[in-house]
């Protein structure tokens, strides 16, 4: 686990009081590669009201920040609407598919791997999760 990095979060309470949008992105993204996962999901939220029209990117990390907390629910709904807000499908497919197979792996509950089948129907990993769910029964 890294340490944690409180320069990144005066960095980001820098950036949001006198930086640009781009210095805050940056900052936000550096508190989450730097294992401060609570302080980034709080700055995505911040940076979401800053910047309505990047709700799907800030949905999405956000997601990032509750696989890294090991909260895979949360992290599937925050893909879920990002995608719902236009972030880009096959991000989200990934993303999903990967918290959803976590999920399972770590409570065996066969209705996680159904929730990506209702989510994306047509997604990437449709057949490894119908085998999945396959060899369940």
């Amino acid at each position: 686990m890294h340490e944690r990095d409180l320069s990144a979060l005066d960095r980001f309470r820098k950036a949001i009081r006198e930086g640009n949008e781009e210095d805050q992105f940056i900052t936000a993204h550096h508190l989450l590669g730097s294992g401060n996962n609570k302080e980034a999901l709080i700055a995505y939220e911040i940076l979401l009201q800053l910047y309505p029209e990047k709700k799907g990117y800030c949905l999405f990390r956000q997601g990032d920040c509750y696989i890294k907390l090991e909260e895979e629910e949360k992290s599937i709904d925050c893909y879920e609407d990002a995608y719902k807000f236009g972030y880009d499908l096959d991000e989200v497919d990934q993303a999903i598919w990967n918290a959803c197979e976590a999920a399972y792996y770590k409570f065996r509950e066969i209705d996680i791997v159904k929730r990506y089948l209702a989510i994306l129907p047509e997604g990437n990993s449709v057949r490894y999760a119908l085998s999945i769910i396959e060899n369940k029964r």
